[in-house]
């Protein structure tokens, strides 16, 4: 005697069901390699700069090499029309930038700093004319102001973490030497936290600029670690022993934060070209 659900044969529903099963899981991991190319782009830096000749006209198709300090990693573009290039979705790290083309010098810009979520451009990329086997090594101001964006932010850097003393263990304490932070209201009176107790699930002790408790949001590598439901909690602590640099926006971020008014971005360590432990 054969069962039935719902007029369909118990065979006929499990083989079915075990189809869409099978189906939803082919699904996830096609999506997989998707998700995990955006991911990496959440909370990352972006470099860009105009190429010039000695007379300051600009200098098409230039190759143009970013690589990164720490791991080697390179990335090669070249100049547009205007002389112009752009890195987008960059790690936040120590970078040199290398220009080349034929009929000029190559020029080599070393030590630029990308914080998380920066938005910089080189300034002065003068190419000398020579052979591309000779090199000049500049030094020059990066615009350290952002030119696309009106955010107000500072960053908690990896210096700041390394010598700083944190009681915790957690990095957001650190948000005390930024300007408009002070211990936010705990009690009837402005009572300072213990930092020795180490609890995850509570609000940051620390408010900006006057603005509420729930309003800070804390993310690590692009992932939401507030509890909204619980009064601005967090699900984690950011631990400074993991993360390189911390992001802290305070006012006119921009359109890939979704909320806000403060969002407090934490980046983790990046590997290197060599192994150390």
């Amino acid at each position: 005697m054969k069962r039935t659900f719902m007029g369909i044969e118990a065979g006929t529903f499990q083989l079915k069901s075990a189809a869409c099963t099978f189906g939803l899981f082919l699904f996830l991991v096609c999506l997989a390699p998707m998700y995990r190319q955006a991911w990496g782009q959440v909370g990352a830096a972006s470099l860009g700069g105009v190429v010039q000749d000695p007379s300051g006209a600009v200098v098409s198709d230039a190759s143009v090499t970013l690589q990164n300090s720490a791991s080697a990693t390179q990335r090669t573009t070249h100049t547009n029309g205007t002389g112009s290039f752009t890195f987008s979705a960059v790690p936040s790290g120590d970078y040199t930038v290398t220009v080349q083309h034929s009929g000029f010098k190559q020029l080599i810009h070393p030590a630029i700093h990308l914080n998380p979520g920066d938005s910089l451009s080189l300034l002065q990329l003068q190419l000398e004319v020579g052979e591309v086997s000779q090199t000049v090594s500049v030094s020059s101001n990066v615009a350290e102001l952002p030119l696309d964006s009106g955010q107000l932010s500072s960053t908690i850097s990896a210096a700041d973490l390394d010598q700083l003393s944190i009681v915790g263990r957690d990095a957001t304490e650190l948000e005390r030497i930024l300007p408009g932070f002070a211990i936010r209201n705990l009690s009837s009176t402005n009572a300072a936290p213990d930092f020795t107790q180490v609890q995850v699930g509570e609000p940051t002790p620390y408010a900006s600029n006057g603005a509420p408790v729930a309003g800070i949001t804390i993310k690590l590598d692009g992932a939401n670690l507030t509890d909204a439901g619980n009064f601005g909690a967090n699900l984690q602590n950011i631990n400074d022993a993991f993360v390189s640099e911390v992001q802290v926006q305070t006012s006119n971020f921009g359109a890939d934060q979704s909320n806000g008014p403060v969002v407090i971005s934490g980046v983790t360590k990046s590997g290197t070209n060599k192994y150390h432990g």
